[in-house]
């Protein structure tokens, strides 16, 4: 075989690659694959309907604010039951913060230590403001919670019982557009 066919069989088979490439990529357009972190399945999601419209619309304000405020929930919460606020700090106003680090250093002092586990949100549903920059979320969850000596023993909770619990919290919007939690109010508590 001399060189000018082995070019051409190159060249024929690199045209037909970027032919297919453009063909798949094509029929693909308008989908995107998810992989499950835990479970590596693939799932795949048409954005595109059969006329090529999009299929997804734009996400309400409000929408997008809850997912927002669940996930400060979960982190502050987090946070304060581990006792380290330094990574979430700015998640925080000033006087929360205050209020959080005094919490946790009583119980420190104490030598006790919280033992949390988030299991749901039952409810999450925004309240009226008089201010755009202003948000109160009511937050219904089920937690277990457990305050623990130093030595592991249970001095509150059970860890066989899921109490639901319902705070309000008050987020403010500060001046680069971020959301920190500014305060918080307890609600009522089934907790054993």
């Amino acid at each position: 075989m001399n060189l000018d066919k082995l070019l051409l069989i190159l060249l024929v088979f690199y045209l037909g690659f970027r032919l297919y490439e453009s063909f798949h990529k094509e029929k693909n357009m308008g989908k995107i694959r998810l992989i499950s972190k835990k479970t590596g399945q693939v799932i795949e999601l048409n954005l595109l309907d059969d006329k090529g419209q999009p299929i997804l619309q734009p996400i309400n304000p409000d929408e997008a604010f809850i997912v927002i405020a669940k996930d400060m929930f979960s982190r502050i919460v987090h946070g304060f039951t581990t006792g380290n606020l330094d990574k979430i700090k700015n998640l925080m106003s000033p006087k929360v913060l205050t209020v959080f680090n005094q919490a946790i250093e009583s119980r420190r002092s104490q030598n006790h230590y919280m033992d949390f586990t988030l299991v749901d949100f039952k409810e999450v549903k925004l309240l009226k403001t008089n201010s755009e920059k202003v948000r109160q979320v009511s937050f219904t969850t089920e937690q277990i919670n457990l305050l623990k000596d130093k030595e592991g023993n249970i001095i509150s909770g059970d860890p066989m019982y899921v109490s639901t619990v319902s705070e309000i919290w008050t987020f403010e919007q500060q001046a680069d557009k971020s959301w920190v939690l500014s305060a918080t109010k307890q609600g009522v508590s089934d907790v054993a």
